[in-house]
């Protein structure tokens, strides 16, 4: 049983990957993946609060510049995308701010064309104006239905209690290493599994100049 619901998860994620080429949202298509699994096209992402980042790929690399706006205002501009130290101009509180992130391990620092480090209330605002959480589209009232619209109703219907299901959202929006860390009956945990795999594709993180991978926690009630 173990190994024939291993072998279904497989097949749906592998299935996942070479059937979703892009994403129609916000009245356009968007966020290609095509056949060799690489970046085409516009890529937008989106935060409640009204933060939109754009850039467009041609065989997963960016070309020219990654754009931040809010709200329609343009915040910042991300110059040569592709390499490992990545040039920035900021609006910053009506002045205009140039500088570069430099790439370190898990993190970024932000630092001036000097290579001095900016003040923490600067790099601060950069940070939050430069990253975008891992998004799925229709927000989380549709990702709880998507999930429990995917689990057998014969078991869902019966089903007391919760689970807590923990997943990383990848650099181009697909779900990994999905477990669960609050677990119910083999039946229900295998279900909920299964749900989570069976999801369309998500808005991947970003983060200072790049797409990152992030995980994402939620709970999963059965009580009525």
């Amino acid at each position: 049983m173990k190994i024939t619901s291993l072998i279904t998860l497989l097949f749906l994620f592998i299935s996942k990957i070479y059937s979703q080429d892009s994403i129609y949202y916000m009245g356009q298509p968007i966020n290609i993946i095509d056949s060799k699994h690489l970046k085409q096209g516009v890529w937008k992402l989106f935060d409640k609060d009204g933060l939109l980042v754009e850039c467009n790929f041609v065989n997963d690399q960016i070309q020219g510049e990654i754009v931040i706006s809010k709200n329609g205002n343009m915040l910042m501009k991300i110059l040569n995308s592709n390499n490992e130290e990545q040039k920035f101009i900021v609006n910053y509180n009506s002045n205009t701010i140039q500088g570069k992130f430099i790439k370190q391990e898990n993190t970024s620092a932000f630092v001036n064309d000097k290579g001095d480090e900016y003040d923490y209330s600067i790099r601060d605002w950069i940070y939050q104006h430069s990253s975008v959480k891992p998004l799925y589209y229709g927000g989380e009232d549709k990702l709880r239905t998507d999930i429990m619209d995917n689990i057998n109703p014969e078991i869902k219907n019966t089903a007391k209690g919760a689970v807590v299901v923990q997943f990383e959202v990848d650099e181009d929006g697909f779900i990994q290493n999905c477990v669960l860390l609050k677990k119910s009956s083999q039946e229900i945990n295998d279900e909920v599994l299964k749900a989570i795999q069976s999801l369309p594709r998500w808005q991947p993180s970003f983060s200072c100049g790049n797409f990152i991978k992030m995980r994402y926690t939620m709970p999963i009630n059965f009580d009525s």
